[in-house]
């Protein structure tokens, strides 16, 4: 174990390039290994330095830094999770290296041929370079109060998650319009999210009720999503 680190210590000595700042979050993972807290909190700092939107490193920061009794920065890095933090965590992949790590509140209830502003976070589990797609699309399906069910491609912008490359265990948050439509009737609804043209698959990230009377609404919330698929650990 001590070679490992030793080697990735020679990588990434006077190096700033994000693919071999990347050795310190694998520096950090074996310190964490061999219980050795304070240097798996020291490493993560240096992780975070180069990806600080890492929701990843964050909470291992802090499990680390707690586990070497370092307090001094306990609020800070309380701080610093509840700014990277999804209001609505979900947790589900979207693709072997994209997982949707959450969502935010839709900025209005949703209404016929109406545009809502949506906040998605993402992680990623490998490395994405410029070759890779992230086509972003989202779907409306549900059941009209006739009994009828119907599915639309929601129009949304912007039509991309971002543009790569995207480094493993980092963390991107994305603010998305998307307009309901125009046809939209009375009923129970979902808004699902794939990544791909098409996507090989949907996750649910937003339900709703539709009622005759659009100015009594209930609140968008999310329903529970399969979280039977293998997940990391964010905990060490």
């Amino acid at each position: 174990m001590q070679d490992a680190i030793d080697a990735w210590l020679d990588a990434v000595s006077g190096e700033t390039e994000p693919q071999i700042a990347l050795y310190w979050q694998d520096i950090a993972r074996a310190h964490e290994q061999r219980e050795d807290w304070a240097a798996a909190a020291d490493a993560w700092r240096r992780y975070l330095a180069h990806f600080p939107d890492s929701l990843l490193g964050t909470r291992r920061l802090c499990a680390a830094a707690t586990r070497a009794g370092q307090t001094d920065e306990e609020a800070r890095l309380a701080l610093r999770l509840q700014a990277l933090e999804p209001a609505l965590p979900l947790d589900a992949p979207l693709s072997t290296r994209v997982r949707l790590a959450g969502v935010g509140r839709l900025s209005q209830a949703p209404a016929p041929g109406e545009t809502m502003i949506a906040e998605m976070h993402f992680d990623f589990t490998g490395n994405v370079d410029q070759s890779d797609k992230l086509r972003i699309e989202f779907r409306l399906s549900g059941k009209e109060e006739s009994e009828s069910t119907t599915q639309h491609t929601l129009i949304g912008e912007p039509q991309h998650l971002g543009s790569p490359p995207c480094w493993r265990g980092d963390s991107v948050r994305r603010t998305f319009a998307l307009t309901m439509p125009t046809e939209l009737r009375p009923g129970r609804y979902r808004i699902d999210a794939g990544i791909g043209s098409p996507p090989r698959g949907y996750v649910e990230v937003w339900s709703f009720t539709l009622t005759h009377n659009t100015d009594e609404q209930p609140p968008p919330f999310n329903e529970p999503v399969d979280r039977e698929s293998a997940r990391e650990d964010d905990t060490p």
